[in-house]
């Protein structure tokens, strides 16, 4: 298990350059977009992600709410999420078994107006190194996924968000599919939970949650 941290991100489907430039040179933000995703699979990612980790509860607050007070006065359209890093698992490396079968359906839904995601899950592996037959299941299963890069390559980032039930009966039971099946190559799961959020305006199209899986 890994450290736990805060994070802010800025998901903007709308973000002028000046802000952007803002957010990275004062608010100490970096650039984390996404780039593209694999055919086929749904993909709710934003035009822009930007991200500052934060190493303790203090800071988190002081850089949420300043940014909260800088955007509110720009014209990005978007949302701001404050997570916890809940657990951060390392899976280890071995060769795919093609006999142990991921039995996931999730079940999507839109949230209802005024709510927000209580929680996400990512499970994020490299796109290259990974036995594809894994990525294809992960796939098949009805997880968001986008391509992220890396100083290492390119990631896949497989994402399952929504209440924190159904996420907590959830992340067991990948995480030990994960290591069971194997295939993976620098291979992690995460949860995060959402601690606090805004958004800039009450037309922002936020991602389905996972309300139910079959299993």
């Amino acid at each position: 298990m890994k450290s736990s941290q805060f994070h802010v991100h800025v998901d903007a489907h709308l973000l002028d350059p000046e802000v952007e430039e803002t957010l990275l040179r004062k608010h100490g933000f970096a650039q984390t977009n996404f780039c593209g995703h694999p055919v086929g699979v749904q993909d709710f990612g934003p035009r822009r992600h930007l991200t500052v980790k934060c190493q303790n509860g203090p800071e988190f607050r002081r850089r949420f709410d300043a940014v909260v007070d800088y955007l509110r006065c720009t014209r990005t359209h978007g949302y701001l999420e404050g997570e916890y890093v809940a657990s951060d698992t390392d899976i280890l490396p071995k060769l795919f078994d093609p006999s142990v079968r991921l039995p996931l359906h999730l079940k999507l839904n839109r949230l209802p107006a005024g709510e927000f995601r209580q929680t996400e899950l990512h499970v994020t592996l490299s796109r290259d190194q990974s036995d594809p037959r894994l990525i294809e299941a992960l796939c098949a299963a009805g997880f968001f996924a986008a391509y992220l890069p890396k100083t290492n390559g390119t990631a896949v980032v497989f994402t399952a968000q929504g209440y924190r039930p159904t996420i907590a009966k959830l992340l067991p039971l990948l995480t030990g599919y994960l290591a069971e099946a194997g295939g993976s190559a620098a291979c992690s799961i995460k949860e995060e939970r959402i601690i606090r959020w805004w958004v800039t305006d009450e037309g922002i199209e936020l991602p389905p949650v996972v309300t139910n899986f079959d299993w």
